[in-house]
């Protein structure tokens, strides 16, 4: 584990290659935390890596100059779900785990889905269980344990 500081901030195109390589190493690590698998994605080239970054909210946490944790945030589209927010692809790398690292993380991603105006006013309690050294979660909580998980898929975050 690091004692590098740890900084946050939104990933662009220009970090592709380095989301690439986490994305890649996420999906062999925790293939069960994942709806994607290593196969569909390994072969896609770097510019679609690049496009998800320029069009998702997608948090890169660094220890220095290295990737060493994502997680991703979408309000789902449709009229009737839009004040619905989905965390997704969360994933902190072996090393770096039992830092708070993935605390941080979910702390950023709440606090951007209570900035977006439509969406994520109230958050439900967390529902979570343990597959293959990742964590699934059916929401998020703002004020969750202090063993938040570093792993989790997909969180549902919605207005009360």
């Amino acid at each position: 584990m690091s004692a590098a500081p740890i900084n946050l901030r939104r990933l662009g195109a220009e970090d592709a290659s380095a989301y690439r390589e986490i994305r890649l190493e996420a999906l062999a690590d925790s293939p069960h935390a994942f709806s994607s698998t290593l196969e569909s994605e390994q072969g896609q080239p770097l510019e679609r890596f690049a496009a998800r970054l320029a069009d998702d909210f997608v948090l890169g946490a660094f220890s220095g100059p290295h990737l060493v944790g994502v997680a991703g945030f979408y309000v789902q589209p449709k009229p009737k779900h839009r004040h619905k927010g989905m965390l997704w692809g969360m994933y902190v790398r072996p090393d770096h785990r039992a830092a708070g690292i993935g605390r941080k993380l979910v702390e950023a991603i709440i606090a951007h889905a209570a900035s977006t105006s439509s969406c994520c006013n109230c958050l439900s309690s967390p529902t979570t269980r343990r597959r293959g050294g990742s964590t699934q979660a059916s929401a998020l909580s703002n004020t969750a344990s202090s063993a938040m998980p570093q792993s989790i898929m997909a969180s549902t975050m919605t207005t009360c």
